[in-house]
């Protein structure tokens, strides 16, 4: 009976604690850019350099924010061209949303926000990840919109349509939220920069702390969940609209998924055939995250895209 009340005393001060953390980082560290309301939610948009065509990025599934995860890429593009990061509802600074989060409904919450920002089309569109069912949603609802369609390490409607996350990847997400509500991921993460291990070395200390305020705040929130749950039937609807024509299209594939995931190699190739004009590139030595890990060699791609494939001179 002891360890029961000692365990629940633990976890409600883990739980005030992590209440008081969030409240502080909400006011010392505020979006980096537009905080804009659409379909009666605020959403995240943050853009730097100029140029056109405009580079409009996104992330994956249940990643804590996208500013963070494309900052040193966005940092990057900013220096030859127009580049922007926008967060879906529940991630980063994005308000959790109550709208169904269909493949439809966050294509048309991107088409809306891009509108109300004023960042101007043609869009190149990036996608890490399950971001690529929404990109490549929009350049089919869209295709005047959008000059070029660029995948890092994104998924194929194929794949997500068969996808599915095995019982210890369900109990690992909720697991992650559950620690993530009761301050542990904060103090685990504190114990790790307090021994020296720092997985965010390459921000400045500003960036740092609000990379932290999104991590231990967002991770896996019921937006993102849901969008887990909705991945066979959002890849369904993509595939039902066909290949998004002439419009450029280029997979970034991570050599660390092709030789790990099952059926990655095969649908990441079935997916030249999305445009008729495609090209796919094999990024030697990446993982998953290598928009994280190697923001260099993503830049280089998409400034060729942007220059009309020519190498950055």
């Amino acid at each position: 009976m002891m360890l029961i009340i000692t365990v629940l005393c633990i976890l409600l001060v883990g739980f005030i604690y992590q209440l008081i953390w969030v409240k502080y980082e909400r006011t010392n560290y505020p979006p980096i850019g537009q905080m804009i309301e659409v379909e009666g939610h605020k959403m995240h948009i943050y853009s730097e350099g100029q140029g056109s065509p405009t580079v409009v990025m996104t992330v994956g599934l249940g990643s804590p924010s996208a500013i963070v995860d494309f900052y040193r890429v966005l940092k990057g593009l900013s220096q030859y061209n127009r580049a922007v990061v926008y967060e879906r509802p529940g991630y980063g600074w994005s308000e959790i949303a109550n709208t169904p989060r269909t493949v439809e409904q966050i294509t048309n919450e991107l088409y809306l926000l891009l509108e109300k920002s004023g960042e101007k089309p043609p869009y190149i569109l990036v996608g890490h990840s399950m971001g690529s069912l929404e990109v490549l949603h929009f350049a089919q609802k869209h295709p005047c919109l959008v000059s070029s369609v660029v995948l890092v390490d994104g998924g194929s409607p194929e794949f997500y349509n068969t996808f599915k996350f095995s019982t210890v990847g369900k109990i690992a997400i909720h697991a992650i939220r559950l620690v993530t509500r009761f301050g542990i991921i904060r103090i685990l993460g504190n114990i790790a920069t307090i021994l020296g291990i720092n997985t965010m070395k390459y921000f400045s200390k500003d960036m740092r702390n609000r990379a932290k305020a999104t991590f231990y705040s967002n991770w896996f929130n019921d937006n993102s969940l849901q969008e887990l749950k909705l991945v066979n039937q959002n890849a369904t609807i993509v595939e039902s609209y066909g290949p998004i024509g002439d419009i450029p299209l280029v997979i970034m594939s991570s050599e660390k998924s092709i030789e790990k995931v099952k059926g990655w190699k095969k649908t990441q190739e079935s997916l030249l055939k999305w445009s008729g004009n495609s090209r796919m590139e094999l990024i030697q030595h990446a993982s998953h995250g290598m928009h994280f890990n190697n923001p260099e060699v993503i830049v280089e791609e998409i400034i060729q895209v942007v220059n009309g494939n020519n190498p950055i001179e």
